[in-house]
């Protein structure tokens, strides 16, 4: 077998979870034989940054000054002129517009890797596109869980189920890096030594469910504890979460540095790692939490029961209960033994299954089959 000539095609417009795992697996892909990679962004941005830097072909095709004919037109020309056999799309616009290009240089090679539910749960004609991208755009469909491909299978692809492959999301652990002592980061965020940190990071949107989590800890302070949460990420719910921090007289407790540029110099300084979301495929953060042996408490959505062996490495709750949360932080603050043992095989547990480069290995083999 010759080279595969494969581009990715990412929107780019944010740094999120499925960005950052589309940058690492786009990585470790780059490290295979085998495999000429080139990306196509939508946007200028950290992505298409970090890609650059890591000496990738990055082709930039701005939505926000070409109209979706040229754009077609635009990806059409850099999928011809790289003659490329693989076009992979990490998202519902860059699958339609990068479908229709691929299809009319007569690609049969098209996979879509979904990172989570998406607009196919919103009631916009986004929904129906998505439909349309996976019979006509799609020779193959990847969810980053099982949860998620049962799903896709039930919505969009009954009639199609063959197309469906499950290659779970993994971290690279030696991209871990902690460049701040936790006395620096705890001095620069003003927290004293004897509070524990109760912490989470991602997008501040609905599907997140950060009001739970602010909820909780108003709960956990009434029983008594001293603790702060720190909640990293920017997002369009950021101005309401702070209102209801306000509301319950929480903002001497309740941090929000915002967007960082490492982010696991804040992540390494939690005593506890709280995710309390609604919606997720299998969310990058926790698994960097885990990977940094960080004992975790999220909820039961997704695939992130894939992950997450109750009382064993990490504490399921139900989602939308934040007197579950609360009742469970307390009881991990109140005993360390437990708290130190599910950081312990938390780590572990990452380390056999799942990093990144089993991820990459499993998407080479669908390129091949293609």
């Amino acid at each position: 077998m010759g080279i595969m000539n494969i581009c990715h095609i990412v929107s780019g417009d944010l740094w999120g979870g499925a960005e950052a795992q589309s940058f690492q697996l786009i990585i470790d892909l780059c490290k295979m034989s085998g495999l000429s990679i080139s990306v196509i962004v939508f946007n200028e941005g950290i992505l298409s940054r970090k890609l650059i830097a890591y000496g990738i072909n990055v082709c930039i095709v701005d939505e926000s000054s070409n109209c979706v004919v040229v754009m077609i037109k635009k990806i059409t020309s850099e999928l011809r002129r790289k003659q490329v056999d693989i076009v992979h799309f990490h998202g519902f616009k860059e699958n339609f517009l990068g479908g229709i290009a691929a299809r009319l240089l007569g690609l049969k090679g098209l996979v879509r890797t979904h990172h989570g539910r998406g607009v196919l749960n919103s009631k916009s004609i986004n929904k129906y596109i998505e439909k349309i991208n996976s019979f006509f755009f799609a020779d193959k469909i990847i969810a980053v869980s099982s949860e998620l491909g049962g799903f896709l299978c039930s919505s969009v692809l009954h009639e199609n189920q063959n197309k469906i492959c499950v290659v779970r999301n993994g971290i690279n652990l030696t991209s871990l890096d902690v460049t701040k002592s936790v006395v620096d980061v705890r001095d620069e965020l003003n927290i004293p030594a004897d509070v524990v940190v109760i912490g989470t990071t991602g997008r501040l949107v609905r599907e997140k469910g950060h009001e739970y989590l602010i909820h909780a800890t108003k709960k956990i302070i009434e029983k008594g504890h001293n603790v702060i949460l720190v909640i990293l990420g920017n997002g369009y719910l950021l101005e309401n979460d702070m209102i209801i921090v306000r509301e319950l007289d929480l903002s001497n407790y309740v941090l929000f540095p915002g967007f960082v540029n490492n982010v696991i110099d804040y992540v390494n300084i939690f005593d506890l790692f709280v995710m309390t979301s609604i919606s997720e495929g299998i969310p990058i953060a926790l698994l960097e939490a885990m990977g940094l042996g960080k004992p975790v408490v999220v909820t039961a959505v997704g695939g992130i029961p894939e992950v997450i062996n109750d009382k064993v490495n990490g504490v399921l709750i139900p989602p939308a209960n934040s007197d579950v949360c609360a009742d469970v932080c307390c009881e991990l603050i109140e005993n360390s033994y437990f708290r130190h043992k599910l950081a312990e095989y938390a780590r572990e547990h990452i380390k056999k299954n799942f990093l990144s480069v089993h991820s990459a290995q499993k998407t080479k083999k669908i390129y091949e089959s293609l």
